[in-house]
C-alpha cells in the first residue's frame, strides 16, 4: 500500500441527518478513491456543574458510559451510511469539535475532510454553520461541505455527472483542478473548467480568455477525464453559482485562499459566498 492510498477521508459527525449525509458522501469518496475512512465524534463530555467529592466515582463511571454510548452510536451511523467494503475506523475524542477535527486531520494526514453543512436558516446563509465554517477557515487540506435538502434521504448519494471547477489561471489553482480531474475520473463525470472574465461582454475578450484558459489547463487533466473549458463574463461568485445551476453540477471544486484579517483567518468573499449559497456540494481546496 502506498503512502497516499493510506491517507484517510475524515468525516466528523454530530449524529444529525446532515452529518449522516456527509458520511454517505465520505464513504462513496473513500470507495471510489480506494481510501480508508475515519469517522469522528468529538464531545467534551462535561460533568454536571455541581457535584460532591463522594460523587466523583459515579461521575467517572457515567462519563465512561457516555463515551461508550457515543462510540456505539458512531459505529451504528457509519454502518448505515458507509459501504462494508470501505475500511472504517470510528474515533471518539473528548474535545471541542473544531480543534479535534483539525488535530486528527493532521495526525492522520487526512486527504480531505467531509462535513455536513446545515445551511437551512437565513442566519446560516449569512454565516455558514459555525463548525463547518471554522474548519473551512482553519484546515490546511481540502474540505468538502455537503448540504442535505429537506426532502432528501440522508442515505441517498447523488449520481455525480458534472463537476464544476472555477479557476483564475493562477499557478496555485492547479491543485484544485487536478483534484477535480481525479474525482471526475473516479465518478466518470464531465469536468467543466470555468474561468470568469471580469469584464463587460466582448467577443474578443472572451476569445482571448478562452485561449488563455485552454493553454493553462495541463494535458494530464485534459487526458484523464471528459473535460471542456467554459468562459463567462461577469462577477465571479454570481457566474460560478449560475454556471453550477445551469449545468446541474453535483459538485463544485474551487481553490481557497485564506486571508489574515486582524490576526483571524477568513475565507475570501467569493469562496464564502459560493459555499453558503450553492445548492450542491462544495469542495474547497486551500492554496498552500
Amino acid at each position: 500500500m502506498s503512502a497516499d492510498s493510506a491517507r484517510p477521508i475524515l468525516c466528523p459527525t454530530d449524529f444529525s441527518a446532515e452529518a449522516g449525509h456527509a458520511l454517505r458522501w465520505g464513504g462513496e469518496l473513500a470507495l471510489r478513491l480506494s481510501r480508508p475512512l475515519v469517522a469522528l465524534y468529538a464531545d467534551r463530555f462535561l460533568p454536571p456543574p455541581h457535584f460532591t467529592a463522594r460523587q466523583i466515582d459515579i461521575l467517572v463511571e457515567e462519563l465512561d458510559q457516555s463515551r461508550t454510548v457515543a462510540r456505539q452510536a458512531l459505529v451504528d451511523q457509519a454502518g448505515r451510511m458507509i459501504a462494508p467494503a470501505v475500511a472504517t475506523e470510528p474515533v471518539v475524542v473528548q474535545d471541542l469539535a473544531v480543534p479535534a477535527i483539525i488535530r486528527l486531520a493532521a495526525e492522520r494526514n487526512a486527504e480531505m475532510i467531509v462535513m455536513g453543512s446545515h445551511g437551512h436558516s437565513a442566519l446560516d446563509r449569512i454565516m455558514l454553520g459555525s463548525v463547518t465554517e471554522r474548519v473551512l477557515r482553519l484546515a490546511d487540506r481540502p474540505v468538502l461541505a455537503v448540504k442535505l435538502s429537506a426532502e432528501k434521504d440522508p442515505a441517498a448519494f447523488p449520481e455525480i455527472r458534472t463537476i464544476l471547477c472555477p479557476v483564475d489561471l493562477g499557478e496555485d489553482a492547479r491543485p484544485a483542478l487536478l483534484l477535480a480531474a481525479r474525482l471526475a475520473t473516479a465518478f466518470a463525470a464531465e469536468l467543466q473548467v470555468l474561468h470568469v472574465a471580469e469584464a463587460a461582454p466582448d467577443p474578443d475578450v472572451e476569445r482571448a480568455a478562452r485561449e488563455a484558459l485552454c493553454a493553462w489547463v495541463p494535458d494530464t487533466a485534459r487526458t484523464s477525464c471528459r473535460l471542456h473549458e467554459v468562459v463567462r463574463p461577469g462577477k465571479p461568485a454570481e457566474e460560478i453559482l449560475l454556471a453550477a445551476q445551469e449545468s446541474h453540477a453535483e459538485l463544485i471544486v474551487l481553490p481557497t485562499r485564506h486571508k489574515l484579517f486582524q490576526d483571524v483567518t477568513v475565507l475570501g468573499a467569493t469562496v464564502a459566498r459560493i459555499t453558503r449559497h450553492a445548492s450542491c456540494a462544495v469542495l474547497a481546496v486551500p492554496v498552500v
